[in-house]
This record gives C-alpha cells, sequence and structure tokens, in this order.
C-alpha cells in the first residue's frame, strides 16, 4: 500500500475517533446541565389575571410571568422554590390568600407541587440512567 494511503487511513481514523471524544462530551455537558438544571423547582399559582411568556430561544425554560397588582397594590400569588440538592424549601403566600375563601385554591397548589416533584424525581431517575450509561459507553471505547 503507497505511505501516503495509509498515513490517509491513519488521519481519517484519529479524526473519528476525536469527533467520538466531541460528541462524547457534549452529551456529557449536556447531561450535567440537565441535572444541575433539575435541582430546583418552582411552583407558581397566581390568582387574578396574568400573562406568561416563554422565551422563543428556549422555550419553557424561561419563562416570564406579569401579574398586575390588585387595587391595593397586592398580587394575589403563592410560590414555592424548592432546592432539591439542599433540601431547601422556601415559600411566599400573599396574606390575602389566608383569608379563608381560598382553600380550593390552596389545595391545587400543593396538589401542583406533589406532581411536580414525582416528575422531578422520576427526571432525575432517568438521567442518572443515562449518565451510568454513557459513562460504561465511554469507558468500553477506551
Amino acid at each position: 500500500m503507497p505511505n501516503g494511503v495509509q498515513d490517509n487511513a491513519a488521519e481519517r481514523g484519529a479524526e473519528t475517533e476525536s469527533n467520538q471524544d466531541d460528541v462524547g462530551r457534549r452529551i456529557w455537558g449536556a447531561l450535567k446541565d440537565a441535572l444541575r438544571s433539575a435541582t430546583h423547582l418552582q411552583v407558581v399559582t397566581i390568582l387574578g389575571e396574568a400573562s406568561i411568556v416563554a422565551d422563543a430561544r428556549v422555550g419553557f425554560d424561561k419563562l416570564t410571568a406579569t401579574i398586575p397588582p390588585e387595587k391595593d397594590g397586592e398580587r394575589n400569588t403563592l410560590v414555592t422554590n424548592i432546592d432539591l440538592a439542599f433540601g431547601d424549601i422556601s415559600q411566599s403566600l400573599s396574606p390575602k390568600l389566608m383569608d379563608g375563601s381560598h382553600e380550593a385554591l390552596l389545595t391545587a397548589h400543593t396538589e401542583m407541587l406533589t406532581k411536580a416533584q414525582q416528575i422531578v424525581q422520576e427526571n432525575l431517575r432517568v438521567l442518572k440512567e443515562l449518565a451510568r450509561d454513557l459513562a460504561k459507553e465511554l469507558s468500553s471505547r477506551g
């Protein structure tokens, strides 16, 4: 085989291996980003009119809510934030929602929070499996 042909084959092999490594790094990076973003859960319940818009570049990963204030200047919202990595939970609740006339809304918020936690747990389980499978695949390559 002429020397130039062998050199080209070796270069193509090195290039293919480099491309596979790059793909593996990009996939691994995407999984790490997904795991990082999956550690924060926010559930927002709004009483009244609101406008919610998704950022066209990232879809539902970034939502902007515009909540017009009531006549007294308050916004009637219930916001729960959970940092799943550290277990921190914070809640912001408009005082008006505690007057006893919004029990169904508070119950719905709690149900949404429970469902969201279940979804996040399942997503984390799937991401963990994907990461494990990817790690095995990458380690088997050498």
